[in-house]
């Protein structure tokens, strides 16, 4: 099961990061491009993307034409023609139903298209992937909280993390919103991890929570007197209040130069891991909300990972 999660939740992570719709062919085109089973297809989302470009929906369109729908004999112009009604959103809500796509070709009149089924099962996917997309995040960056209640309140009135001791997310909320109101402006960094599903595959969960753990702390200390906040599974989110972003990225590039340089080992064997490194995305603003700065920050922090990683975009 949770090899069906990693994998769904990689396809999902993979279409925000070239800005595509979580629709149900662009979500197949990312399960084929993940399982490998295409070579071709992913010879050319490659050639593609190389030097950190993103697929366009044209991109996507023309690949799922090509490889995907020419195994069912359809041809697909538009990536969004087979999907009608709500997409999911990031609350969880599940999606309606899927229409009969308008481009399916060579069916016989009253009956069920093959690419029909695929793309309702697809949709059906995302639907409870949004669901579930909170639960996975939990699972794959860290232990869950003990079923204890004095455990669970502490970390809630304490406002920190309870795995690296940043700040949660929850409790950043408030601080948060006062950035609107800075009238020196702010610069947000969001750190993320290059690849925790490899640690994570390799040496078990209690490695990547370490690995995580080394994170936070070298962020920590590169960044003394700023906040760090925990903002998702392998992410956390600097703030640098009053801070100009030349300022803030000469700090955020020692930690990453810092924790390229650490020398990660397994505890009792002694075995060093690996070099572990992260990449960042930052973005800076001015009275202003920084949800935007946030979202900015995020996919340059993705574009990053997928030109190579172990690098700072701004």
């Amino acid at each position: 099961m949770k090899a069906k999660f990693d994998r769904a939740y990689s396809a999902l992570e993979s279409l925000l990061q070239h800005l595509l719709d979580p629709t149900p062919v662009h979500y197949e085109l990312a399960m084929a491009h993940l399982d490998g089973k295409l070579p071709d297809m992913s010879r050319e989302i490659r050639t593609l993307t190389e030097g950190g470009l993103r697929l366009s929906q044209q991109d996507a369109a023309g690949l799922f034409s090509r490889y995907i729908g020419r195994e069912q004999g359809v041809a697909c112009g538009d990536p969004h023609a087979a999907q009608t009604g709500a997409r999911p959103d990031a609350g969880g809500a599940s999606t309606q139903g899927v229409a009969p796509p308008s481009h399916v070709v060579g069916s016989p009149t009253g009956s069920r298209d093959p690419m029909e089924d695929r793309m309702t099962r697809a949709e059906q996917d995302i639907a409870g992937l949004v669901r579930d997309l909170a639960q996975l995040r939990r699972q794959l960056s860290g232990p869950a909280v003990p079923e204890n209640p004095e455990l669970e309140d502490m970390a809630e009135d304490e406002g920190h993390d309870v795995l690296t001791e940043a700040t949660s997310r929850k409790a950043a909320d408030v601080f948060l919103q006062s950035l609107a109101a800075e009238p020196h402006g702010y610069t947000l960094a969001l750190s993320k991890l290059d690849d925790l599903y490899r640690i994570n595959d390799l040496y078990g969960r209690s490695v990547g929570d370490n690995v995580l753990r080394a994170m936070a702390s070298t962020l920590r200390q590169s960044c003394e007197g700023h906040e760090l906040i925990r903002w998702a599974g392998d992410e956390f989110l600097t703030i640098f209040r009053g801070v100009p972003l030349s300022a803030a990225r000469a700090m955020i590039q020692d930690a990453r130069e810092s924790m390229r340089a650490r020398t990660l080992k397994l505890r009792g064997a002694g075995t060093p891991i690996g070099v572990v490194t992260f990449s960042v995305g930052m973005a800076a603003g001015c009275m202003q909300d920084p949800e935007e700065s946030i979202r900015r920050a995020k996919q340059l922090a993705l574009s990053a990972i997928g030109s190579g990683g172990n690098q700072v975009l701004s």
